[in-house]
């Protein structure tokens, strides 16, 4: 589970397939490791810079709004 953690955490790139794999190892994951996860995604929405934020440098915006709304519910 810290290699899906050191991936989401290197760059906020590609993140449709990222979510695709959180999805299928979501159900390993220990309270530890969630509680990192949300907050690699608080640093890149809060503390990022516009330009590298998840929404500006992904291809479809909309969508990689609503995979991680629905992450984030089924936390």
């Amino acid at each position: 589970m810290q290699a899906v953690l050191l991936c989401l955490d290197a760059s906020p790139y590609f993140m449709e397939m990222k979510f695709f794999i959180l999805d299928k190892f979501i159900d390993y994951f220990e309270y530890k490791e969630i509680d990192s996860l949300l907050s690699i995604f608080e640093k890149f929405l809060i503390y990022c810079d516009i330009a590298d934020s998840y929404l500006a440098t992904n291809i479809n915006p909309v969508k990689t709004s609503v995979l991680l709304m629905d992450f984030v519910a089924r936390v």
